[in-house]
């Protein structure tokens, strides 16, 4: 993958910005990149059954829905539309830590609690996290309430579809790839979907829905692209 973007650099993209043609660099690849794993997802149709509540269902359905909504995210980036850009941030993050907390001791609990909808609070993974190291836990905590501000809707997040005009506030549905001050705000939106794709796309592999060998050739289908 070619674009700048995917380093993610967070000083950069929230201290400068990225130009127009970074920023549809990123997006172009990220919807081939979103558009092969959901293919591949499509290939697994037929495959699993509700018949058995485990782990693997679990994963799949998921780290399917993920790709997906991640794929309608950066379809609505490519729009400027990054307040349904952001709807999916901390969606991701807690179904990616559900993954983790019933892989984890004790984990099968979790399992059935998932199936039963039952609710399961992002605390739960976090206590998992304060055996070994307490400021990971820490961290988490504070990452999970920076994207619940996306979630609720906060000022910050609000005030990101509106720009000043003569002192007064003018809303903006749709940010512009070609106005400055709007470019880098979508910078921030770009960085944050960046990151949440490169760990999506790669669950597949940690939790083997996807062979080496398939995966490796979605990523030299990336490395090829123009």
């Amino acid at each position: 993958m070619k674009s700048k973007i995917w380093k993610t650099d967070f000083v950069e993209a929230y201290n400068v910005g990225y130009s127009k043609e970074e920023i549809e660099s990123f997006i172009s690849e990220a919807e081939l990149l979103l558009r092969q794993l959901i293919n591949h997802f499509k290939s697994l149709n037929g495959k699993y059954s509700t018949d058995k509540k485990d782990k693997k269902l679990l994963v799949y359905l998921i780290l399917n829905e993920l790709i997906n909504s991640l794929y309608d995210s950066v379809l609505a980036l490519q729009n400027g539309n990054v307040r349904m850009t952001s709807r999916v941030f901390r969606e991701v993050m807690e179904c990616r830590d559900i993954i983790k907390l019933v892989h984890s001791e004790n984990g099968e609990k979790y399992v059935d609690k998932w199936f039963k909808d039952e609710y399961i609070p992002h605390s739960d993974f976090r206590k998992t996290l304060e055996k070994d190291d307490k400021g990971l836990k820490d961290l988490t905590r504070n990452v999970y309430q920076q994207y619940s501000k996306y979630t609720h809707r906060s000022y910050s997040t609000l005030i990101d579809s509106f720009t000043l005009v003569d002192d007064k506030l003018k809303f903006n549905m749709y940010l512009d790839f070609n106005e400055p001050s709007h470019r880098k705000i979508i910078s921030k939106y770009c960085i944050h979907t960046a990151q949440f794709i490169l760990n999506v796309g790669l669950d597949p592999l940690e939790y083997d829905l996807i062979s080496k060998i398939s995966m490796g050739m979605i990523m030299n289908n990336m490395m090829e692209e123009k």
